[in-house]
């Protein structure tokens, strides 16, 4: 079976990204996290567990608010016990929690061709976001966000929040590569915080896309760095952000 998927771990503040390919002839072509969030524009549907966490509740709404302001179409929201055999057929599906809080994972794993979150894998600590076909109907999508425990949802979902604002900006010659002196400050609610930095009276978002780079930022909350990379448009709150491609700690 032909498999391209997305996988993203979060192991003691260290972000791996893996990517995997399997071919076979004739089926249709596999997504990518990069397909996120277009595929899921229109009719999709939000699978949490009857007795799911806050943390997995928080993720649910926070996704469908996510898809609402990009797609201007919100996502249901259902319970395990809610969903029939015909949404699982018409919707693209976001499954959300761990293999004991909602059970749909389980269906997944014997329909599907996925990474299975066991006693072994990922471990505590750790999160898993997974993109495939809806094994039920492969004209649509599924995005699978799971963990074995439940605050392993809360990693991996801020794990993602991350890459949706980091995947939209693209850089080219018409960007300026800047120098921006300030301190580093976390904003937002968890798990969907942001770092920013704040200059001159001036706050500017923080987007980072090295791995080394975003764990030895994250460990500078409220330092006084120098962060060198490009000005592009910014985020709410902030006007401005910086894509940081390298950084110092002022002494």
């Amino acid at each position: 079976m032909r498999k391209e998927l997305a996988l993203i771990c979060l192991v003691v503040g260290v972000l791996v990204i893996v990517g995997c390919v399997q071919k076979e002839m004739g089926v249709k072509p596999e997504l990518k996290l990069n397909d996120f969030p277009e595929a899921f524009k229109e009719g999709t549907l939000i699978i949490v567990g009857d007795n799911a966490s806050e943390i997995e509740l928080q993720a649910a709404n926070e996704i469908a608010d996510y898809l609402e302001n990009r797609t201007e179409n919100k996502p249901l929201v259902k319970r395990y016990s809610e969903v029939t055999e015909e949404d699982m057929k018409n919707y693209n599906l976001i499954v959300i929690g761990t293999p004991n809080s909602n059970p749909m994972l389980k269906e997944v794993y014997a329909m599907a061709d996925v990474l299975e979150v066991n006693e072994t894998f990922p471990g505590e600590g750790k999160g898993v976001l997974e993109i495939a076909r809806n094994p039920w109907n492969k004209e649509r999508a599924m995005l699978l966000v799971e963990g074995r425990y439940p605050f392993d949802i809360y990693y991996i979902t801020k794990v993602l929040n991350e890459f949706l604002v980091s995947q939209k900006y693209y850089i080219t010659k018409t960007h300026n590569f800047v120098k921006v002196s300030g301190r580093l400050f976390v904003t937002g609610n968890e798990p969907f915080t942001k770092l920013a930095i704040l200059a001159n009276g001036n706050s500017f978002g923080v987007i980072i896309q090295n791995e080394t780079i975003h764990n030895e930022l994250w460990k500078l909350q409220g330092k006084s760095v120098v962060l060198y990379g490009y000005l592009v448009d910014g985020t709410p709150p902030f006007k401005k952000n910086i894509i940081v491609v390298k950084f110092k700690l002022m002494r």
